[in-house]
């Protein structure tokens, strides 16, 4: 990855002309054409060794590489695992399905909800059960996983390791729950503060619009048994590994971020409708 993003930064920057007054304006999108835009418009002398300054050049690299994962590695994970998790218990998913059907209409036609979303998307903000079963989610597996620990705890945690939704919509203390969720400092799936990822509320966006486009219609669950029962639980290494870890067949692994091991396996069904 490292390599692939310096031989893109050198060969665009060698097409760019610093004289080009019209720079500003192009209408290139891509992360790493607005990195060196920004770099060429606080270089105005132009270069004619076409040398990118390496101390630019290695934060670029390191910039791109978090935008890249967190844009869609990261996401992806955290939705393999809800997924995962609603397949495991599935008793929310009724009230989920509710929800949509009352903000969104019933339909589930991608088209339409597509159309929906477009004109108004304010109504991703009107689903808070949606948005309490991401957070239970990011509860139980973190983007980064360094705070693990943290969020097992039952210091503040009520149940930490039980899948419960609700925590998130009753106000504490309530039965059963006597710790307010989260306690300060206690939830940082991405971590928080200066070291806060900058693209969490974009990826709780993306993550509710894939739910909304996907519970009503389809159901998908992780199948380890039958993927190990193949033979295939070698993990994405090559390697045996660990089966369990702490009674979790899809225990995370890192591989750039938390991802679920041997890639989570999984059934996609048509869902029977569910009013």
């Amino acid at each position: 990855m490292h390599q692939y993003i310096s031989h893109e930064l050198d060969t665009r920057y060698k097409t760019q002309d610093p004289s080009d007054k019209n720079i500003n304006t192009s209408r290139s999108k891509s992360i790493i054409d607005l990195a060196l835009t920004s770099y060429i418009s606080l270089h105005h002398k132009s270069d004619s060794t076409k040398t990118m300054d390496p101390k630019f050049k290695a934060l670029a690299i390191s910039q791109i590489r978090t935008f890249l994962f967190a844009g869609h590695d990261t996401t992806s994970s955290t939705l393999s695992y809800t997924f995962h998790l609603l397949s495991l218990h599935p008793s929310p998913i009724a009230l989920l399905i509710a929800e949509h059907n009352g903000i969104l209409g019933p339909t589930h036609d991608t088209k339409t909800l597509s159309a929906k979303l477009s004109s108004n998307p304010h109504l991703l903000n009107q689903l808070p059960y949606t948005t309490s079963i991401l957070k239970e989610t990011l509860q139980t597996f973190l983007v980064w996983i360094n705070s693990y620990s943290l969020h097992r705890s039952p210091t503040y945690w009520d149940s930490p390791d039980s899948f419960l939704p609700e925590r998130w919509l009753v106000p504490a203390p309530h039965e059963p729950f006597l710790h307010p969720v989260p306690v300060k400092g206690a939830f940082r799936p991405s971590e928080e503060g200066k070291r806060s990822c900058i693209g969490q509320e974009l990826a709780m966006m993306e993550m509710k619009v894939v739910l909304v486009m996907v519970v009503r219609g389809l159901g998908v669950r992780s199948v380890y048994e039958e993927f190990d029962g193949m033979g295939a639980g070698k993990g994405m290494d090559g390697r045996e590994g660990v089966k369990m870890v702490q009674g979790e067949r899809s225990y995370q692994v890192l591989r750039g971020s938390a991802r679920p091991r041997d890639g989570m396996p999984c059934l996609v069904e048509v869902r029977e409708r569910v009013e």
